[in-house]
C-alpha cells in the first residue's frame, strides 16, 4: 500500500540506535538540511501493457500479431508483429486511445525490438483533426529499444501550423515504411503516456 501524503500531519526523525541503546551513553546530535517535500512526478497513463491477454490492435494490411509473454525480446509482456513487405500498403498496427484521458500527455514511450534493420513511423492522429507522426530507427537483431518521445515534436501531415492536442487524441498507430519485400518482425511494449 503506497503512502497518501494528503494525509500526513507530520514528520518524525530520531535516532534509532539511541532508542535500541546499540550506540552507548552519551550524548547524541543530528543535523540535517534542505528539507523539502517534492511533488510527485507527472503521472503516466498505460496506454498498452500487453498484459491483459487479448489484443486491442488490428492491423489493416497482411501482418501476423499476437500476444508475447516476458520470454520475448523485451523481456516484458509484448505485441509481436510478424509481415512479409514494407511496400504500400505499409505494414502497420493501429490502436484507438479515444476512451483514455490523455489530456494533460506530454510524452510517449515504449519499447520496441526489431529482428532486421527497419524505418518505423509513430503516428498520432486527433478526433476531427490531422495526423502527426515521427520516425525512430530501431536496431536490428532484437535489440531493445527504449523510445521517449515529445508529443510536441510530433510533426503535422501535409504541414500547418496546428500543434498536436493530446485532448483530443483518437489513436495511435506503428508502421513499417522501410519499403522492400523484406520480411520482418518487431516486439512492442509498455506504451505509456506521461
Amino acid at each position: 500500500r503506497k503512502l497518501d501524503l494528503n494525509q500526513v500531519e507530520g514528520v518524525a526523525i530520531f535516532d534509532f540506535a539511541h532508542f535500541l541503546a546499540a550506540s552507548g551513553p552519551g550524548a547524541h546530535s543530528i543535523s540535517f538540511d534542505n528539507f523539502e517535500v517534492r511533488t510527485a512526478a507527472p503521472a503516466q497513463i498505460a496506454i498498452d501493457t500487453f498484459d491483459r491477454g487479448f489484443l486491442l490492435w488490428m492491423t489493416p494490411g497482411t501482418m501476423t500479431l499476437k500476444l508475447v509473454p516476458e520470454t520475448g525480446p523485451l523481456a516484458e509482456p509484448s505485441l509481436k508483429a510478424t509481415y512479409s513487405q514494407t511496400t504500400e500498403p505499409f505494414a502497420a498496427v493501429v490502436r484507438r486511445v479515444g476512451n483514455l484521458d490523455l489530456s494533460k500527455a506530454k510524452r510517449l514511450t515504449f519499447d520496441i525490438a526489431s529482428e532486421n534493420e527497419a524505418t518505423i513511423l509513430v503516428a498520432v492522429e486527433m478526433k476531427q483533426g490531422p495526423r502527426y507522426h515521427l520516425t525512430i530507427y530501431p536496431p536490428p537483431g532484437r535489440k531493445v529499444f527504449h523510445v521517449d518521445l515529445s508529443l510536441d515534436d510530433f510533426e503535422r501531415e501535409n504541414g500547418g501550423p496546428e500543434k498536436f492536442d493530446p485532448s483530443r487524441w483518437k489513436s495511435i498507430a506503428i508502421a513499417d515504411i522501410s519499403g522492400g519485400n523484406a520480411a520482418n518482425t518487431f516486439w512492442l511494449g509498455n506504451l505509456r503516456a506521461h
